[in-house]
């Protein structure tokens, strides 16, 4: 069985302060983050600078140009830059149904800190703006989701190969310490495309 369901660490208080956040209020968030920005390694947005970027070109030129044309698209272009940690991983398709089979994957609860949250109701987008088509399809998932995952991969390891089993287990078992030692974190599951 090849699922291409991917899950990655999401910081999800970071991704509701950006959506909350007004015009000059998201510009001073912009500016604290400026030099974290500068550093990424791959060119996701427009604040993801260069260093060869003409001097003429401010951070405010950059941002006020952007943000007038349109808000959402800044927003959903500073969460993919700032809220998602690591590397996504494909789970495979036992470890997908501890989530997917469970009655807590049926309601998603957009107001939730605790529940699972659907993007759909995270980000508040147009459904035909550029932001919308920026903002993949996914739940959000806490500690006991991903405890889910890993009990049906446990449950059902005879149906997969050992190596990965392994990988699989230990990345989960991985990923629900880090929920559990961070409360702003959170697992975002992408469905396949």
């Amino acid at each position: 069985m090849t699922e291409k369901d991917t899950l990655r660490l999401f910081d999800l208080a970071l991704a509701r302060e950006i959506i909350s956040l007004d015009r000059d209020e998201l510009f001073r968030f912009v500016e604290s983050r400026e030099e974290q920005l500068r550093g990424m390694n791959h060119k996701r947005s427009v604040f993801v600078f260069s260093n060869d970027r003409p001097a003429t070109r401010t951070t405010a030129m950059v941002f006020y140009e952007f943000f007038d044309e349109d808000p959402a698209q800044v927003r959903q272009m500073l969460i993919n830059d700032l809220c998602y940690h690591g590397e996504p991983f494909e789970i495979n398709y036992y470890s997908r149904c501890g989530y997917l089979d469970h009655p807590s994957s049926v309601y998603v609860d957009p107001a939730s800190n605790s529940g699972a949250i659907s993007s759909n109701d995270l980000f508040p987008w147009p459904e035909e703006s550029e932001a919308s088509n920026r903002a993949r399809r996914f739940d959000v998932l806490n500690r006991d989701h991903i405890a889910l995952m890993s009990e049906s991969l446990k449950t059902n390891r005879d149906k997969v190969a050992d190596e990965e089993y392994t990988t699989q287990l230990l990345t989960l078992r991985s990923m629900e310490k880090t929920l559990s030692s961070d409360s702003n974190l959170r697992a975002a599951y992408f469905y396949q495309r």
